[in-house]
């Protein structure tokens, strides 16, 4: 079978594909591919609303799709549009062609068959209203973080940037760092994130700022007090009259009881102690293993129970509690 417009012999629905976009094609129109980009965030503008993203080449890939018009009868399965990488630079207009590839057919007895399509495209970079206070004091609350290390600030300021919002100013304390934050709605949600992955306690207080005249409205900064659970995996914690071994953190910090031989959840509480990890040797095995006092140097017993052989002089690790010694094997 061929073609008859132009004979050749790959017939997807009485003519080729290239035919087809002439007689029918899948798509009547374009609209504009226009929209501006964050240079701060890379959030993008798109009719009139902002759009927080990671990658926003990909984004504004995703969003032109809305501005294909695609025809009645014509049954769509994909529409692809491949742009070149956007550079983020205050003011920068850049401009170009896109690729868009749409997958289809005419009819319903036709052949799935791409069409493709050349589209200029137009984005203007710039900064939105949430960033354009970025390198002032301006501030709506303020994000008092507590037991902080590198890998979780950067997960904060993840967050922060996430919800909207970033840090006009830093201020640091004797155990932590209070934040100044540009976005007063996303302290709440960046606090409770940072609750649920390191675990730790949380409270927030509001204080009058001032007075929206336009809407009538009191103004109040919020300020959020997140003590981050000071624990990491592997450490071991007092808490009560127990030994407990952390396994796991998170909203719920997961720890094993060695003289239960069971796994607990229990929720921060300032209250526990943090116990150093110490290494000894072995003092004997039978009729009960008993290592050496890091402290004393006397032969002990190991408080919980034993979950492996050991042999006389072997270096071991241990948690002291007084006098009582428990082998950690965690």
């Amino acid at each position: 079978m061929f073609c008859p417009k132009c004979g050749s012999k790959k017939v997807v629905d009485v003519f080729c594909a290239d035919c087809l976009k002439e007689e029918k094609p899948l798509i009547t129109s374009f609209k504009e591919f226009k929209a501006s980009v964050c240079t701060k965030s890379g959030a993008i503008k798109f009719h009139g609303k902002w759009h927080p993203t990671e990658n926003h080449t990909s984004r504004l890939a995703e969003l032109f799709t809305q501005q294909v018009v695609t025809a009645n009868n014509a049954d769509i399965t994909e529409v692809r549009i491949a742009l070149p990488d956007i550079p983020l630079k205050d003011g920068l207009k850049v401009t170009g062609e896109a690729d868009v590839t749409v997958t289809g057919r005419a009819s319903k007895s036709a052949k799935f068959y791409d069409e493709h399509y050349v589209v200029p495209f137009e984005v203007q970079n710039t900064i939105s209203p949430r960033h354009a206070k970025e390198g002032t004091q301006y501030f709506e609350g303020v994000l008092q973080l507590r037991n902080e290390d590198k890998d979780r600030k950067k997960f904060m300021l993840d967050t922060l940037h996430r919800f909207g919002a970033s840090v006009s100013k830093e201020v640091k304390q004797k155990q932590g760092t209070d934040y100044f934050v540009t976005r007063k709605n996303a302290l709440e949600k960046t606090a409770r994130t940072l609750v649920d992955r390191y675990g730790g306690l949380v409270k927030s207080s509001a204080h009058l700022f001032g007075r929206d005249k336009q809407r009538s409205k009191d103004v109040y900064r919020e300020t959020w007090f997140v003590e981050l659970s000071p624990y990491n995996k592997g450490d071991c914690v007092k808490k009560g009259k127990d030994v407990l071994f952390v396994t796991d953190v998170g909203k719920k910090i997961r720890l094993f009881n060695p003289m239960r031989g069971k796994n607990e959840m229990h929720e921060y509480k300032a209250t526990w102690r943090q116990l150093p990890v110490l290494e000894t040797s072995v003092a004997a095995v039978m009729p009960e293993l008993t290592v050496l006092h890091p402290e004393t140097f006397q032969a002990v017993p190991v408080a919980n129970a034993k979950t492996k052989s050991h042999t006389p002089g072997e270096t071991i690790k241990v948690v002291v509690d007084g006098k009582r010694v428990f082998l950690f094997e965690r």
